[in-house]
């Protein structure tokens, strides 16, 4: 199957951020939660056409949102390296997700984050992040996920915009009660690396292996091929194949071909 989009992705909207002492950052209103790398991205932003199938499969097709507040904490530590503790309170929204949804009253989901970004090389560096998640689930009970990231990146000072390397891997686990007797115990993972090889070129691939939330018999195992031209850095034009494996329905294989065209001031994202 091949398609073409046109992206016009708009931002979660965030009522107010406010920047405190010793470091604190507090964000209420609308917002992408410290899950992990993916979860904070924007489909516009992520270098693949699709999330992966963890995202898919937890959350949603684009991850997951809460409507509270989130409080990042830069944490000073003697080995002067970046360390960042975010912790978030809020309830998803009305559409509910394979994972989390808002409870009776309103019931609160909480996110923890901590970040560790560390500088291997003048060229180089390693970011390795723990989440942990609790929140109500459509069962009437509540799910905790545990996760890891690990993302390394190389960009050469003399070859600042004709080469890079990034190799990102996640890891959630998941505890879900179905009930009083039942806990679904699951998981999902992904790897992916991209390579550019030009100024607007790069090529990437990604694997994929994801259970679903209640039910671990379930599962897609993923092989995905990038390749993504970048005229400037408001406009990319990628194709992406993707081979999917399941246990429970027949395999597919996809061809898609994505246009996005930014227009107008649009704010900075993560590194």
């Amino acid at each position: 199957m091949t398609t073409g989009e046109i992206g016009s992705d708009l931002e979660i909207a965030t009522l107010t951020s406010l920047t405190l002492p010793y470091q604190l950052q507090l964000t209420l209103g609308k917002f992408k939660p410290v899950i992990g790398k993916i979860n904070i991205l924007h489909p516009h932003a992520f270098s693949f056409v699709d999330f992966p199938k963890l995202t898919a499969n937890y959350f949603d097709s684009e991850g997951m949102a809460l409507e509270g507040a989130s409080l990042s904490w830069l944490v000073p530590n003697p080995y002067d390296f970046y360390q960042e503790l975010t912790i978030e309170a809020g309830r998803v929204g009305a559409e509910p997700n394979a994972s989390l949804v808002r409870g009776e009253n309103s019931q609160l989901s909480y996110v923890g984050h901590l970040k560790n970004f560390f500088d291997v090389s003048q060229n180089s560096t390693l970011e390795f992040g723990i989440t942990g998640l609790n929140g109500p689930n459509h069962f009437g009970y509540s799910t905790t996920m545990g996760g890891l990231d690990l993302t390394y990146k190389w960009k050469p000072v003399q070859y600042n915009v004709l080469q890079s390397f990034t190799w990102q891997n996640e890891l959630l686990l998941s505890s879900m009660r179905i009930s009083g007797a039942a806990v679904a115990k699951t998981h999902g993972a992904y790897s992916l690396a991209e390579y550019q090889f030009a100024q607007r070129w790069f090529v990437g691939g990604r694997y994929d292996y994801s259970q679903y939330p209640d039910d671990a018999n379930r599962r897609d195992i993923a092989e995905t091929a990038l390749l993504r031209f970048q005229p400037t850095e408001f406009q990319i034009v990628a194709l992406e194949f993707q081979h999917t494996e399941r246990n429970y329905d027949r395999s597919t294989n996809q061809v898609i071909l994505r246009f996005i065209f930014g227009i107008g001031t649009h704010a900075a994202h993560q590194y």
